[in-house]
């Protein structure tokens, strides 16, 4: 079985377990076989949205009767049947490619007794289909600044439905209401499918527990270039470091040491916002003598791999390490973007 509420049973069971159902549906086939003119049909409106009918901030009602029923100067085309994946029949609309303007039906003129026009002919509207790429077939490039496909000379904006915003625009010939369509960037949509599904498992609490052994990291960092490979479309085989430079994206390891410098960035020029529990947690060397040196933390003595990956020492070895324009940054946002745009180019 395909449909119905025993959806993927076989029709032995059906017949062992619930007869009744079986001769319901063999006498409907029969009935539908008998009278195919009396079989359902599905109407359906290709390309309406529902929230064009809302009272508040949809079309007027005396304009969305005319746009969806009249073929003449609607939206629509005739009704189309086609064949669903039942094999049932249904009809279908499908909106003009044609053009953009849609004008309502001519106001009544001389009016007879025999005939009483309704009030809402006289208070229609045009409406204006906003489709650059539907009705004209316009390449559209995405303006994004930080568009992974910015030098991709193929890439180009695709329709993705329509929009649910209706909006009223007065000009000098009266009131029209304007409709536009969706265009999406392949690139950058799937730059959100990363954020959204493997950015925060890296992310989270990344500055306790990435700087373990690369044993256990690597396994990650083979799952998001595994990742990053699949939205770009590349080859398995295709090297992943221009792919994190093109998306501007930081690898697990670079995360970590954005997280750390982050951290001695706001120890060492906002340790009031800090808990008490850190203020004691690294040694600046001022403290312990008075001659001139570049470092500003004081690195602990570690002999071990094992107390070198803590963050008493990870810290201010990072921190030590780092640039002076990088570490002279005026406030958090603007360290943050410097360090994100040096980590993505750098090969640490």
């Amino acid at each position: 079985m395909t449909f119905g509420k025993y959806t993927s049973k076989s029709f032995k069971w059906l017949v062992e377990n619930d007869v009744g159902y079986c001769k319901y549906i063999v006498d409907r086939h029969m009935k539908e076989m008998r009278h195919p003119e009396k079989r359902k049909t599905i109407n359906e409106t290709q390309g309406w949205h529902k929230s064009w009918e809302a009272e508040d901030s949809g079309l007027p009602k005396q304009d969305i009767k005319w746009l969806k029923e009249d073929e003449e100067r609607g939206l629509f085309l005739k009704p189309r049947p086609f064949s669903d994946m039942y094999g049932r029949k249904r009809w279908r609309k499908v909106l003009k490619s044609e053009k953009m303007w849609f004008h309502p039906p001519e106001m009544p003129g001389v009016v007879d007794g025999s005939t009483v026009p309704v009030a809402d002919s006289f208070f229609r509207h045009r409406v204006f289909f906003w489709r650059p790429v539907g009705v004209w077939r316009y390449s559209v490039r995405c303006t994004k600044p930080d568009c992974p496909a910015k030098d991709n000379p193929k890439a180009f904006l695709y329709r993705c439905g329509y929009g649910n915003t209706v909006r009223p625009i007065c000009d000098i010939n009266g009131w029209y209401f304007m409709l536009t369509e969706v265009l999406a960037c392949d690139a950058c949509r799937h730059l959100t499918l990363y954020y959204s599904l493997i950015f925060p498992h890296l992310n989270y609490c990344n500055i306790v527990w990435a700087s373990t052994h690369p044993t256990y990291i690597n396994k990650l960092l083979i799952i998001q270039k595994r990742f990053l490979r699949m939205i770009s479309h590349a080859n398995r085989y295709e090297p992943s470091a221009p792919l994190f430079i093109n998306y501007s994206l930081l690898s697990i390891n670079k995360i970590n040491i954005f997280k750390t410098c982050l951290f001695m960035f706001k120890f060492k020029n906002y340790i009031q916002n800090l808990p008490s529990s850190f203020h004691n947690f690294f040694c600046v060397n001022s403290n312990i003598h008075s001659y001139a040196t570049t470092k500003y933390f004081n690195l602990p003595f570690c002999r071990t791999w094992k107390h070198q990956s803590f963050i008493t020492y990870r810290g201010p070895h990072l921190w030590n390490s780092l640039n002076k324009s990088l570490k002279s940054s005026p406030s958090l946002p603007i360290f943050k973007k410097h360090l994100k745009n040096f980590l993505i180019i750098s090969s640490l």
